[in-house]
């Protein structure tokens, strides 16, 4: 893949306030300052000069309400009109291609090619310390698809539908964007517990307020014991916080970890936002969960009839589900063989990867089946059926979580016995020989001395460093391939 490589140097930034120009440096304080950043993010329009002789001035708009960016020349005629799409604070999945952020290209002037001068990368894990990544970008293609009416059973009616469907293609230059008014998505490799502020250029117009991600593999986790605003159901990872359909005051007990809240079948529900379920090809949903419900009622659920797009974690007859639509006329399950309605606790996960779904129950891998999902970021729902508004479930739900990678046994079972966020034990050297298990997805961020003796890495996952670790006897890292070894990478830090 041919990479746009962006060079990433600690520059002089223009900050704009209430139409004054002041030149200054970007300093750890001003990136660091989240009350200076935030007025930045509300400052009202700013339009200023370039510099140069008068009649050749580009002018600069930046309008903080729409996230926009607009370069004009002294006639006023456009030469870049865009702004940014997403968040200003981005949770990103783990991948070696990954969009941490979207932009939407309204209009550019002809013959320009350039994209940005540059993109900045500040760690926050390290300092807000400048460092180098290679950036791509790719745009949106979207193709619209038809699906012709079903033929459907006595008394049952269905009609056809259109819905569209998304290719990211990279590109180098905006001479290769087939139109204007189009999305085109900043793309980078991420490992788990990247943190990084990111100052975007464009024609020496520095934006300092846009913006950060943060790379980690838990989209969502809520452990329904730190909630607020009556119905407020905080999210563990920060990205966007639940909304209950009643008071949460009301409805808290005590529950399997920490509290708990009771859902009463007829109305109560709680929305999570559109989480990437499946995004990277891979997910896991888990719940802990006490109910006597034996009906086909809803756990966590969302279905989009518009793209053919089911998946549920769901209880059918008594028993656990992973359940989804495969095409316009199939449905497939994967379900336990552990009935889970008997008014206690049980902890059910649903893990697919690759066409392998996976259900446990009490951290038991009971049932093991083949299914297609279309992936996706979805509108998911805890407790019911959100489009047919119906299959509430009545419950007592704790520690709701969302991975976009698969779980490991050991750590479905970690999941079931511990809070978020979960510890890996064999990320932390405490004595002897430092025994990794690299499915841990270990992040190094400190020193470590081993005391002389020896480091053993096994399974594949990654391994990752910032810091030195010194003073050990034999490294090894176990496996006889690249498909089964440790992906380790040293990152400012390695094996001394």
């Amino acid at each position: 893949m041919k990479k746009l490589f962006i060079s990433l140097i600690l520059c002089t930034v223009l900050i704009f306030t209430f139409g004054f120009v002041i030149a200054t440096d970007i300093t750890t304080e001003k990136i660091s300052n989240i009350t200076y950043i935030e007025e930045l993010r509300t400052t009202d329009t700013i339009r200023i000069p370039d510099t140069g002789i008068l009649i050749w001035k580009d002018y600069k708009s930046y309008y903080s309400n729409d996230k926009r960016i607009l370069i004009e020349d002294y006639n006023y005629d456009v030469k870049l009109d865009f702004k940014l799409l997403t968040d200003y604070n981005e949770n990103t999945i783990v991948s070696n291609d990954t969009k941490i952020a979207s932009l939407f290209f309204t209009e550019w002037e002809d013959g320009r090619t350039k994209i940005v001068d540059e993109i900045e990368l500040y760690n926050k894990n390290q300092n807000y310390k400048t460092e180098k990544k290679d950036i791509w970008f790719k745009y949106a293609n979207i193709t619209t698809n038809y699906i012709p009416a079903p033929s459907t059973s006595k008394n049952l009616t269905a009609s056809s539908f259109y819905y569209n469907t998304t290719e990211w293609i990279q590109f180098d230059s905006l001479d290769d964007l087939p139109h204007n008014n189009i999305e085109v998505g900043i793309f980078t490799e991420t490992f788990l517990g990247d943190n990084y502020e990111w100052v975007i250029t464009v024609d020496k117009f520095e934006i300092l307020e846009w913006a950060s991600f943060l790379a980690t593999d838990t989209e969502r986790y809520f452990n329904m014991s730190d909630n607020a605003a009556n119905t407020v159901v905080l999210d563990g990872t920060g990205t966007t916080n639940g909304v209950a359909s009643f008071n949460t005051d009301d409805n808290t007990v005590t529950g399997q970890v920490g509290d708990a809240l009771t859902l009463d079948g007829s109305g109560d529900y709680i929305t999570m936002g559109s989480p990437a379920v499946g995004s990277s090809g891979q997910f896991t949903i888990s719940a802990w969960v006490k109910t006597t419900s034996t009906s086909n009622d809803y756990v966590i659920g969302y279905r989009n009839d518009g793209t053919l797009d089911w998946r549920f974690l769901r209880l059918s007859g008594g028993k656990a589900q992973g359940y989804l639509r495969t095409s316009s006329s199939g449905l497939d399950n994967v379900a336990s063989t552990t009935s889970v309605n008997d008014g206690d606790w049980h902890h059910i996960v649903w893990t697919y990867e690759a066409g392998e779904a996976i259900i446990y129950v009490d951290g038991n891998d009971e049932n093991t089946k083949s299914m297609t999902i279309n992936p996706g970021a979805v509108a998911l729902e805890i407790g019911r059926d959100g489009v047919s508004d119906s299959d509430y479930l009545p419950c007592t739900i704790d520690e709701v979580g969302i991975w976009s990678r698969v779980l490991t046994p050991t750590e479905v079972n970690d999941s079931a016995t511990s809070t978020y966020p979960f510890s890996s034990d064999s990320c932390t050297y405490t004595s002897g020989d430092w025994e990794v298990d690299c499915a841990d997805n270990c992040v190094i961020d400190s020193a470590v001395a081993v005391g002389g003796n020896d480091i053993y890495i096994t399974g594949t996952g990654t391994f990752r460093t910032s810091e030195d670790i010194t003073g050990y006897g034999l490294l090894h890292i176990e496996g006889d391939n690249s498909s089964s070894i440790c992906t380790v990478t040293c990152d400012g830090g390695c094996f001394k």
